[in-house]
């Protein structure tokens, strides 16, 4: 997944790269501290990456700002990223 998403910011000459998911108790914690060393930590080139973990409420309530969305995972995935999108996102 990794090797992945530095591709494509390659392939699109992007110069950062934010990554979101939702807080799921223990199981995202894992993933999260991954991520934050892979994509923040082994970055080639200028690359500035960020990992957001946000509170699933959150996305929830953003997600209604839309007309009725399907629930499922690539649904869920386009919204937790139009919210990082936005802008507005945890410290």
């Amino acid at each position: 997944m990794v090797s992945k998403i530095f591709k494509m910011a390659n392939k699109l000459s992007a110069k950062s790269i934010c990554a979101g998911m939702e807080a799921t108790s223990n199981l995202g914690w894992h993933l999260a501290h991954y991520l934050q060393d892979k994509l923040c930590n082994h970055s080639p080139g200028n690359i500035n990456a960020k990992v957001y973990v946000l509170n699933a409420r959150k996305v929830t309530r953003f997600k209604k700002g839309y007309d009725p969305l399907p629930k499922n995972d690539r649904i869920d995935a386009w919204v937790i990223a139009d919210h990082l999108r936005f802008g507005r996102l945890p410290r």
